[in-house]
């Protein structure tokens, strides 16, 4: 469970979206905490208030959760689900058993990523870390069509929104080819990537 300590909330609300994110808000008791995710991400990407704690409670499994740095690697979940979560440079979590807690070294973002199943942890924490701070900024789709040929293309664009690093890499996954709403007799094809700006093309040749 992710939030910030002391945080007193009845629901959620949706602060933000673009076409393929969108950002849930948690405020209470002078407290807020935003969490945005979008289809095909493998990351999670959080914010709080400026001078509130970010809170990380590790409720299955407990014991499978370490403390590596700025990181929590989290092992054996539930169904053996691996994630990580990543601290900005400097954070120091306080805590055991499960119940963590950090001021994120004066920052207020962080992120967390579900490791790919059977994948090594340690070789997947190296992919991934340089993207952790890789913030969707914006999420576009749009197509254009070919009347002559009878086909849509269309382009995935990400803006990245980068928190601290020189990195602006956006990690994307390939769960976005059913926004395509191919049907079965039609010839679809994407091309996966990691991207900075425009994302991902898509053609879809109707029948």
């Amino acid at each position: 469970v992710m939030g910030v300590d002391g945080l007193s909330a009845s629901q959620s609300t949706a602060s933000d979206h673009s076409d393929w994110a969108v950002t849930m808000t948690w405020a209470g008791s002078g407290k807020t905490f935003n969490a945005t995710m979008g289809i095909g991400m493998p990351f999670t990407y959080f914010t709080k208030g400026t001078s509130d704690v970010a809170k990380v409670s590790v409720n299955h499994n407990p014991a499978g959760a370490t403390v590596s740095g700025n990181k929590i690697i989290i092992t054996n979940n539930y169904n053996g689900a691996n994630f990580v979560i990543f601290g900005p440079a400097g954070t120091v979590w306080s805590g055991s058993g499960g119940q963590y807690t950090s001021s994120l070294n004066g920052k207020n973002y962080w992120s967390m990523a579900m490791l790919p199943p059977g994948a090594d942890v340690n070789s997947a924490i190296t992919a991934l870390e340089p993207h952790a701070f890789v913030f969707p900024g914006n999420t576009l789709s749009d197509y254009s069509y070919n009347e002559a040929t009878g086909t849509v293309t269309t382009t995935f664009t990400i803006t990245p929104d980068v928190k601290e690093g020189g990195n602006n890499t956006f990690v994307q996954g390939l769960s976005l080819l059913h926004l395509l709403r191919c049907p079965r007799t039609s010839a679809c094809s994407i091309r996966r990537s990691r991207v900075a700006g425009i994302t991902q093309a898509s053609t879809h040749r109707t029948t």
